[in-house]
């Protein structure tokens, strides 16, 4: 029967014959919460810690000067990056002809002081900067940076 005007249509209901051929809504799990465990008596949770290995504690000042020493690391390893990436050509010229320091000693002291500003005063145990100049630069191999360069001695 068409809707007359001005009046709201009826909403469409399936016959009998649809409604009960469909599936019904599959049951959902309720999850159940695992049971409550009661607490350990403070003796048997003493023995359990008193039976577990020794964990050495380092002191807040040890842990300290691990960070400053990997943060020293990090810039050192940035400054280098930096000057082999503006500086390709000279780099493999320097590889081929053993004299990277000569050809970079611009660039490279001025990264050094740039580190040694940063970390000079903090950090006197190590030279990071010279280590990558050789890590990275270098390769591994010392003498190519040439006779000139004086670090890591």
């Amino acid at each position: 029967m068409p809707a007359q005007p001005g009046t709201i249509p009826e909403p469409v209901r399936p016959s009998p014959a649809v409604a009960a051929a469909r599936p019904e809504p599959p049951a959902v799990a309720i999850p159940v919460a695992d049971p409550v465990v009661p607490a350990q008596p403070a003796a048997v949770a003493t023995r359990a810690f008193a039976a577990a290995a020794p964990v050495e504690m380092a002191s807040p000042g040890a842990s300290q000067s691990n960070d400053v020493h990997a943060k020293a690391k990090r810039f050192a390893k940035l400054l280098v990056e930096e000057i082999q990436l503006y500086n390709q050509v000279k780099v493999a010229e320097g590889r081929s002809k053993r004299d990277l320091y000569e050809r970079l000693r611009p660039d490279i002291e001025k990264s050094r002081a740039a580190y040694q500003k940063r970390y000079g005063g903090v950090i006197r145990d190590a030279d990071y900067f010279s280590e990558e100049l050789v890590r990275i630069l270098a390769g591994n191999d010392r003498a190519l940076l040439g006779s000139s360069f004086s670090g890591l001695n």
